[in-house]
């Protein structure tokens, strides 16, 4: 297992140091921690150039193709910016090990906890492995859906693909991949954000150099560790301090009806309840809301798009802030979208914040005047072109079940909701504040209310273009439920935009774009939603949160820097922050999984023997092309697609909800799980033979799934006799090859 984490750790560095080069070639402003957010490039490019050229070429050939190409100019990039490397190495080493130190301690806390439980038992991540190992078998681009054979995957794949080719380089099985991509994961973003933060905390005489890498290190740390104040109130309810009005108050489900210890320490799913803040009202019901955050994510263990697409978001985000020469900014402005495109085929709902950022960022860059704007929108239509033509093959090829924009009426935030989200962020930054008169003194009345109406009509002319003038009337009433939080948030957006709007593109600006991101992502879903077939706000809240975290995290961590080096009272702010913090950084030790009888990575540990062996069994035996019949897949139970889900070889189907989910229609999924019963069911010996040949069906499994959906009779091998033979048998447990 050693050799596998210093086999992955290095090719991670190699493709680091030609991201490196690339990012170097661009000629960013000098002192831009680029080696932070080098390995993300780098990977990157190199999953892109594989995925383009194996729509053309066998994927083994264009893997090693796509290698040589990224070490080529890697290389021509490290040795045209080697006066950078120089100064990295020589005046900034320290800054560089450092980072070093935060990748490796937080992807070495992930890969311990998961040794701690490895297996891939709940919620979604038999899809994560299974898309994890459709890639990393893939023989041609795009990979195979593993859960509906024959069909090419509908999803956005790229983080997928990514670990999938890194396990195929590293010689790794998918089952052991899937625990190290988690871990590469949370050490990348970590790396990156290290990165955001020195690039966003001031460097001149109010923040010492070794204060500032410190600050830098372990607001990486606090911003992926920390819990909301929801751990803090499940804390006090369990020892008892916590009123129960107050508990049912607070509205966070189960949490006043969870039991009393007499401990600071909650019993039972206390750490999920962290994770779903509030319900909503719809008209037909009260959905849950989720607000997961990045240590719930790495607590839980899936390996889901929101998560995967951290390390690339952050290193656009800071790419895009610290490019600020005028020479090669066309360049610059392409790449930047490359990038950015990049993260949204990782995770589609990046696309609109980073854009936006991008745009709001290339506007305060430019001089003021029509030429000046002009000349912005002309480098954010480069950015567009940049995000969306290199993967056009992607966009083209997707087939969603989204409906559109629609609006979001009825359904409001509580504002007491909203601040055990993000309570613990919004401290420091309403201490900073108010410890600055000057600021919002500075704004002037008459600028700043003129700033908020114009939020608000912004916000009606939008509610009306989406909606049209009868929702604009619901939209009113529907404030009545939630009125508080909305306003306060239009001004504090109008607030940060009119002070962003008269200040330089300079370091002190760049907080303020992360904080009017992350609150205008959370103000937009108070008014609109991407609709989908759960017809609520659910999908666009959870996305946008997530997103919003990261960027509120690192602003607060930002302003606890000031308020450390502010007036007595504000350093009495820092204080109480930095012990909340501190107690919020314990979600991930209490959620440390028991200590196991035997650590390892590999998820075929959880497993029985038999189903061990046979998951081990067909991912060597199985090739490029295979296809398994299966009982078809129940939701959420992770044991009916766990052949499938673990070696990447595509069933006739898996789970139907999901396919529904990723755009596949509903006569589809019927006439293939009618096809799946008859070939198990009929007794008519051409129709079998005609289905395993319509499906190019290679391997039959008659396993506990089934036998409890079909019967014996069904797994009587002499049944199948005429065209398949038994290969693996163990457990109850029967693998049948089709003869060719």
């Amino acid at each position: 297992m050693l050799f596998t984490l210093f086999t992955w750790w290095l090719v991670l560095t190699l493709l680091g140091l030609a991201g490196w080069g690339l990012l170097l070639a661009l000629r960013v402003r000098r002192g831009a921690p680029l080696w932070a957010w080098a390995r993300p490039v780098g990977l990157l490019f190199l999953t892109w150039l594989a995925w383009l050229l194996g729509h053309l070429l066998a994927m083994p050939l264009a893997l090693w193709l796509a290698l040589a190409a990224t070490g080529l100019l890697g290389s021509w990039g490290l040795w045209r910016g080697r006066s950078g490397v120089r100064q990295a190495l020589s005046t900034d080493w320290h800054a560089l090990l450092l980072g070093e130190v935060v990748l490796l301690v937080m992807a070495a806390w992930v890969v311990w906890a998961r040794g701690r439980e490895p297996g891939i038992v709940h919620t979604e991540q038999p899809m994560d492995i299974a898309f994890l190992a459709s890639c990393a078998r893939a023989s041609r681009m795009p990979p195979a859906d593993p859960w509906l054979a024959g069909e090419a995957l509908n999803y956005y794949y790229l983080g997928y693909l990514v670990w999938g080719l890194l396990a195929r380089l590293a010689d790794t099985e998918p089952t052991i991949a899937y625990n190290l991509a988690l871990a590469a994961t949370a050490g990348l973003a970590a790396q990156a954000l290290y990165g955001l933060l020195l690039a966003a905390l001031p460097s001149d005489e109010l923040l010492a150099r070794w204060k500032r890498l410190a600050m830098a290190a372990l607001g990486a740390g606090v911003v992926l560790s920390a819990g909301n104040l929801i751990v803090l109130a499940e804390a006090l309810h369990s020892w008892g301090a916590l009123p129960d009005g107050v508990a049912a108050w607070l509205g966070v489900p189960g949490l006043a009806e969870a039991s009393v210890t007499g401990s600071l320490i909650p019993d039972g799913s206390w750490w999920w309840r962290a994770s779903r803040p509030w319900l909503d009202t719809t008209l037909l019901r009260d959905p849950t809301v989720i607000a997961e955050f990045p240590a719930f994510s790495l607590a839980l263990g899936d390996l889901h798009p929101h998560l995967m697409a951290l390390p690339w978001s952050v290193s656009a985000v800071g790419l895009a802030l610290t490019a600020q020469s005028t020479k090669g900014r066309w360049l610059r402005a392409a790449f930047l979208g490359w990038l950015i495109g990049g993260a949204a085929f990782i995770n589609g709902w990046e696309l609109p914040a980073l854009l936006g950022l991008a745009a709001l960022w290339q506007v305060r860059q430019a001089r003021c005047g029509l030429a000046g704007w002009a000349h912005a929108g002309a480098l954010w239509l480069v950015t567009l072109a940049g995000a969306i033509a290199p993967y056009a093959l992607f966009w083209l090829g997707l087939s969603t079940q989204v409906t559109g924009l629609q609006v979001n009426w009825l359904a409001k935030t509580p504002l007491r909701g909203y601040l055990l989200v993000f309570g613990a962020w919004l401290l420091p930054l309403v201490g900073l504040l108010l410890g600055t008169p000057a600021w919002w003194r500075g704004s002037g009345r008459g600028r700043l209310w003129r700033w908020w109406l114009g939020v608000l009509v912004a916000s009606v002319v939008i509610i009306w273009l989406v909606g049209g003038a009868a929702q604009v009337a619901l939209s009113a009433l529907g404030l009545l439920r939630g009125a508080l939080l909305a306003l306060l948030l239009a001004l504090a957006l109008a607030w940060l935009a009119e002070r962003f709007w008269r200040l330089a593109a300079t370091t002190a600006a760049r907080p303020l774009l992360l904080a009017l991101l992350g609150l205008g992502l959370t103000y937009g879903t108070e008014l609109l939603f991407l609709g989908d077939l759960f017809g609520t706000r659910m999908n666009t809240l959870f996305k946008f949160y997530y997103q919003a975290w990261w960027l509120l995290g690192t602003v607060a961590v930002v302003a606890l820097a000031r308020l450390c080096d502010a007036g007595h009272w504000q350093r009495g702010v820092a204080t109480v922050t930095g012990l909340l913090w501190a107690l919020l950084c314990t979600y991930p030790l209490l959620t440390m999984p028991p200590r196991p009888e035997r650590w390892t990575l590999d998820a075929v540990a959880d497993l029985t023997p038999a189903e061990a062996d046979a998951v081990v069994w067909l991912g060597q035996q199985a090739e490029p092309g295979d296809v398994l019949l299966a009982a078809p897949g129940v939701t959420y139970a992770p044991a009916s697609v766990r052949l499938s889900s673990l070696t990447g070889v595509p069933m006739l189907l898996g789970w139907p909800d999901h396919e529904r989910q990723w755009g596949r229609s509903g006569p589809l999924l019927a006439e293939r799980e009618g096809d799946v019963d008859q070939a198990y069911l009929t007794a008519d010996g051409e129709l079998l033979a005609a289905l395993l040949q319509r499906y190019g069906v290679r391997w039959v499994a008659l396993g506990p799934q089934e036998r409890q959906r079909y019967g014996d009779q069904a797994l009587a091998i002499e049944r199948w006799a005429p065209w398949c033979g038994p290969v693996f048998e163990r457990g109850g447990l029967i693998l049948l090859a089709c003869h060719p």
